[in-house]
């Protein structure tokens, strides 16, 4: 998952009241919208603005990753600009400037045949320093992470993202494990029931890693799965926020690894998404070898999957640092397209997969 679609995540959860009153005025400088989230977690993301005259320039950041937008215009009071996040996705905003505070109407549309989701949210003035990332931890020095001897055949499985995305709960990671245990994929080799974005709560005053209400008991979701004859993975980010701006792993990674193996996960996706906007393409191997030695000293094998979308040459590195799976590509489309092009351009890394080490190239 490429960070180019967390701006859609950050938007569909926006929630507050417009003002009805109008102030003429600038709307140039950083504005935040600080959103709580249905699952009691809150999100932030900045509007940065330039005024000249009615027409209005700059960007939306999310995650430290900004998108440019487009059309945008003030007059009367009254705000309008489009962006596009991701793919096919418009979001269009109309806010009404009220004193020093924006109340916004957020328009998504996604596919052509769906009526947009709209949904009203407000921004208060900010600055710029709030919108950049955190500065780079020290990377390690390059060993070899030991092979931890899982996954001797590609993993199949489940992963939650493409279909539910930030819906996923507790209820539906144990619907889908009984569906898998009873329709017979089990038998056919399909054992992992894994949790993609979104089920991050906040850390304690510890730093431990806790779930949000989605996910009320993570063990008992794992010893739920586990009693199927199931695997459970789990998701997180070598950044310090997710690709839907959810709690990462920056800084935790042992403390988050011994968690995950207390909890009883058999799996991680580890998403760069965050990360990419504070280290280097050269830093990849160093910050993954980081979880994979995390991993390791958890006391529970742990399936690795790296998920950086094919950046740094990844099959050339990838099972030094643990990994078990890599990806090869960005993300995927169920278009037949996008399915040609990903798969016949693995033929030329082939080479670099053996057992236990496998290239990916995304999720169907």
């Amino acid at each position: 998952m490429a960070f180019k679609r967390t701006a859609l995540l950050c938007f569909l959860s926006l929630g507050s009241t417009v003002v009805p009153l109008l102030a003429q005025g600038d709307v140039s400088g950083v504005w935040r919208v600080h959103s709580e989230r249905p699952d009691g977690t809150f999100d932030d993301a900045y509007l940065n603005l330039k005024q000249e005259g009615k027409a209005v320039t700059g960007s939306v950041i999310h995650n430290y990753h900004g998108t440019p937008i487009k059309d945008g215009s003030f007059s009367g009071g009254k705000l309008h600009f489009t962006m596009n996040p991701w793919r096919q996705v418009v979001i269009t905003y109309d806010g009404r400037l009220i004193e020093d505070a924006l109340g916004l109407t957020v328009s998504t549309a996604s596919e052509p045949s769906k009526p947009p989701k709209v949904i009203k949210a407000s921004a208060t003035r900010s600055n710029i320093e709030a919108t950049r990332p955190p500065a780079p931890l020290p990377v390690p020095e390059l060993h070899d992470v030991p092979d931890n001897g899982l996954v001797r055949t590609p993993p199949m499985g489940w992963n939650s993202w493409n279909h539910f995305a930030g819906k996923v709960t507790d209820a539906t990671v144990r619907h889908t494990a009984d569906v898998i245990a009873g329709s017979g994929m089990k038998e056919a080799g399909y054992l992992y029931v894994n949790i993609d974005d979104t089920w991050q709560g906040e850390r304690d005053s510890a730093g431990v890693i806790k779930p949000n209400k989605k996910f009320p008991d993570m063990k008992a979701l794992a010893d739920y799965v586990h009693s199927k004859g199931l695997k459970i993975g789990i998701y997180s980010s070598p950044g310090p926020l997710t690709c839907a701006g959810y709690e990462g792993s920056m800084g935790h990674e042992a403390q988050d690894a011994k968690t995950y193996a207390e909890w009883g996960m058999d799996y991680l996706k580890y998403d760069w998404c965050s990360a990419g906007e504070i280290y280097k393409d050269s830093d990849l191997q160093a910050v993954y070898q980081k979880m994979g030695d995390a991993l390791q000293a958890s006391g529970r094998p742990i399936v690795y999957s790296l998920c950086q979308y094919g950046r740094g040459d990844v099959w050339k590195w990838g099972a030094k640092v643990g990994g078990n799976l890599w990806r090869t590509t960005g993300d995927i489309d169920d278009k037949w397209k996008s399915l040609e092009e990903i798969g016949f351009a693995q033929a030329d890394i082939n080479s670099y997969v053996k057992a236990g080490h496998w290239n990916d190239p995304d999720m169907l």
